[in-house]
């Protein structure tokens, strides 16, 4: 395995895992409009590390 392919994977786990936090700290939001604008940020952010972890970093391979 090589680093690029290591590095992309570390990404695709970071965006998810940024995704969970922001999720987590829906509390934050103090008006309705903040607490829309930090789910959708953290929904953009879960959703793309997936998409990403499983469309161009060739997950299923290494599972195999």
């Amino acid at each position: 395995m090589n680093w690029i392919r290591i590095g992309r994977l570390a990404l695709w786990f970071g965006l998810i895992g940024m995704g969970a936090f922001i999720f987590l700290n829906l509390d934050v939001a103090h008006r309705k409009r903040d607490l829309y604008l930090i789910f959708g940020l953290s929904l953009v952010f879960f959703i793309s590390g997936w998409v990403g972890l499983f469309r161009y970093s060739r997950f299923w391979n290494m599972l195999e």
